[in-house]
């Protein structure tokens, strides 16, 4: 199939639409649990196990990061089978993040809570990947975060932002814990933007404002 449609498939997703199917976030009413066995790198839906909603097509807008190397290790020569392991380069504007406040989360970004656009907007709302195992997130050190995308025409102003969390601070390398979105007062200045010290945060490479990372 990959053949026929010019596309190479990666974990569960396409490619040539990685950048957006990365922003697939967990159905919250329905929860999602730690597989009991190694599935897939934790960029991937297939990485959890419960209702996954994926990233919204039909909404124009910006992507932000850029995925810029992939490596899988399959279980046999099949690249549509089982998984022990990958990772992926993803290049973007890397955030300090806190999160406050468990029973309706805040996000806390380099310092400054991130508020909604107007009275009007809903605020970023945070969807864990595994909801019951991060009620411990609260002021937890190693949680930074990345602006996935900005949409453009349709929900104008939604943001979308992974959540990351550090694994290995030598090497750049993060674990996905979850995403955010909302309609939030100047993106520009709180995602985008550089700010003091954003150059010593632990990544392979920071060039121009962006920080290069791994996610397993």
């Amino acid at each position: 199939m990959g053949t026929l449609i010019q596309d190479e498939y990666v974990a569960g997703m396409w490619r040539g639409g990685l950048e957006l199917d990365m922003l697939w976030c967990i159905d919250g009413f329905q929860g999602a649990s730690t597989p009991t066995t190694y599935r897939a790198p934790t960029w991937s839906w297939v990485a959890s196990v419960g209702r996954v909603w994926p990233a919204e097509r039909l909404m124009d807008g910006l992507s932000l990061i850029k995925v810029e190397k992939i490596h899988l290790d399959y279980v046999t020569e099949d690249t549509w089978g089982m998984l022990r392991g990958g990772w992926l380069h993803l290049r973007g504007h890397l955030k300090k993040l806190s999160l406050i406040h468990p029973d309706d989360w805040k996000m806390v970004v380099n310092g400054v809570q991130v508020e909604a656009a107007t009275k009007y907007d809903a605020k970023p709302h945070v969807y864990f990947d595994t909801p019951e195992s991060e009620r411990n997130k609260e002021s937890e050190p190693n949680l930074y975060c990345m602006i996935g995308r900005r949409v453009t025409t349709v929900c104008e102003g939604l943001i979308f932002v992974l959540l990351l969390e550090l694994v290995d601070g030598e090497t750049g390398t993060f674990k996905r814990i979850g995403i955010a979105r909302g309609v939030i007062k100047d993106p520009q200045a709180t995602f985008i933007s550089p700010s003091g010290g954003e150059d010593e945060f632990p990544c392979l490479e920071y060039v121009d404002g962006q920080h290069l990372i791994c996610i397993i």
